[in-house]
């Protein structure tokens, strides 16, 4: 797919005490980019989601390279840099739309979920007392690459995901799962590796 322009105007909230755009709105300009993009492709997130299919951010990063200030209009090009199938990435250049001066220039990495799986980072207190009171820690998920996550996969905190292995439809997954393996169950465990003979393409 072709680089897709999509323009924004500067809007007064978006700058700071310095008379420039904060440096946070440029990720949000991104994701409008990104939508508008995905959008004209024919394939937005209204439809991805219609399906069950979530596409969460992985990493987001930006490099800032002149000022963008209040009444400027900027024209944002976003590319489909990478797609894996299970992952996607896009690349942004922000541009001064009268002049052509390049204001920032980023990325950001996704991954699709299918229907209905859920991770859950927050460990909740055993203890009935600190749950009145609000406490809860966060434990991270990590996910390898080339993934693939059957329907209703629940992930809970703290667990790691080794890349290329399958989880299995159902699976409620509180322990690690290494690479190149087939794991399933509630809770998942480990079926077997996958080898070449689960090819099914002939190659």
């Amino acid at each position: 797919m072709e680089p897709v322009l999509y323009e924004h105007k500067v809007q007064y909230y978006e700058t700071d005490k310095m008379d420039c755009v904060h440096h946070s709105n440029y990720i949000r300009w991104f994701e409008e980019a990104r939508t508008y993009l995905m959008d004209q492709g024919g394939f937005g997130y209204a439809q991805m989601e219609a399906l069950g299919v979530m596409s969460p951010v992985l990493k987001a990063q930006a490099e800032y390279r002149t000022m963008t200030r209040f009444g400027e209009t900027v024209e944002i090009e976003t590319t489909i840099e990478d797609y894996t199938g299970t992952r996607i990435a896009f690349s942004y250049q922000v541009r001064d739309k009268a002049r052509g001066a390049l204001r920032c220039v980023g990325r950001t990495q996704h991954c699709f979920i299918g229907p209905s799986c859920g991770m859950y980072t927050a460990v909740h207190p055993l203890i009935a007392e600190e749950r009145d009171r609000g406490l809860e820690k966060a434990l991270p998920i990590t996910v390898g690459d080339h993934v693939w996550f059957g329907g209703d996969v629940t992930v809970l905190p703290g667990v790691t995901i080794g890349s290329y292995s399958v989880i299995g439809a159902g699976s409620v997954v509180t322990k690690d799962i290494p690479d190149h393996v087939v794991a399933a169950g509630n809770p998942c465990r480990v079926l077997r590796k996958i080898t070449e003979a689960d090819r099914i393409g002939g190659e």
